[in-house]
């Protein structure tokens, strides 16, 4: 998802990552990719998100993001004219997972959507192998059960974590 309020930069995006073999969504503002976040049933894959534009800016629409999806479920590479210590900071202290200030050469734009899709496969791999090792000893709670068979939402997620192991991975 290509977040910028310039036509210009959304075509260098598409330019870069069609070939590739990505789909590349675009909106003008940040408001409106908030409501096509929110109307999916399904999230994008990495956002490539402008700092400075009207109504809202980079800073708040990934505020506003983190709220609900965290790092490693939702990437967001914030790209901003603005190149200074300073603004690098504000952007990554909003929660971007990496900043890369314009002009960019393509081959840089790539390498970080490149990073960014590892970590975000590699988060969610141990996540299943943390899950799969601990699916032996999980029982489903009767609570859950009706007639031998589970009765749950369909839209319905659970976590199970076990804080001392990841408390290992956090010291790391």
């Amino acid at each position: 998802l290509s977040v910028d309020d310039n036509l210009v930069n959304h075509i260098v995006v598409e330019n870069s990552l069609v070939p590739r073999g990505y789909k590349v969504t675009t909106c003008m503002s940040g408001p409106e990719a908030l409501e096509l976040i929110d109307s999916r049933g399904f999230l994008p894959d990495l956002i490539l998100l402008d700092c400075m534009m009207p109504t809202m800016s980079g800073c708040e629409m990934c505020e506003r993001l983190r709220l609900n999806y965290p790092c490693n479920t939702l990437p967001v590479i914030m790209v901003s004219a603005k190149d200074q210590e300073d603004d690098i900071v504000k952007g990554l202290k909003s929660g971007c997972n990496d900043y890369l200030a314009k002009p960019y050469g393509v081959n840089e734009l790539n390498a970080r959507i490149d990073v960014q899709l590892k970590l975000k496969y590699l988060w969610h791999l141990e996540i299943q192998r943390m899950l799969s090792d601990r699916s032996a000893i999980l029982q489903v709670p009767q609570a859950l059960t009706s007639g031998g068979e589970l009765s749950i939402h369909e839209r319905t997620t659970v976590l199970v974590c076990d804080v001392q192991d990841m408390l290992m991975y956090v010291q790391k």
